[in-house]
């Protein structure tokens, strides 16, 4: 959730301050950099999808940041994983997603509502070959608090 506030480093801190010594900070944040679609346009595809996460989120990049943020705070014995969640079905939900980027892309004009639409109809024209694709990484960190 770190990614959809601008005051995450306070956030962190009010963490680690909470936290017993010997205590463990666990976080896990996804990092919209990282969103990838098999889509034929792919400038097109890079104005709505680094376009929306560049105006909707405080921090898209949230999760590489993690390990950085934890370690600068003072956290000792950080790890970190990635996990990749790949998504090759276009249901309901993932149209919804999809769409409200380009109704929002739209809004910014970063992209024409033709434009939108030839995007999310090829998409829609993968899904229905069984040929859709998209994956995501979330990034999880945990250190102990010294």
């Amino acid at each position: 959730m770190l990614l959809h506030v601008p005051a995450g480093g306070r956030i962190l801190a009010e963490m680690i301050r909470v936290t017993n010594p010997g205590g463990r900070v666990a976080v896990l944040d996804q990092d919209f950099g990282t969103l990838v679609l098999d889509a034929p346009d792919r400038a097109l595809t890079r104005r709505i999808v680094d376009g929306h996460a560049e105006r909707f989120y405080a921090e898209p990049w949230s999760g590489r940041t993690l390990l950085r943020r934890l370690r600068r705070a003072g956290l000792v014995r950080v790890r970190s994983r990635v996990f990749v969640v790949v998504d090759p079905v276009y249901d309901d939900y993932v149209r919804s997603m999809l769409e409200r980027r380009v109704d929002l892309a739209t809004r910014w004009r970063l992209v024409t509502a033709g434009e939108g639409r030839r995007w999310l109809g090829s998409l829609e024209a993968a899904a229905a070959r069984g040929e859709f694709f998209m994956s995501l990484n979330y990034v999880g960190v945990v250190g102990v608090r010294p």
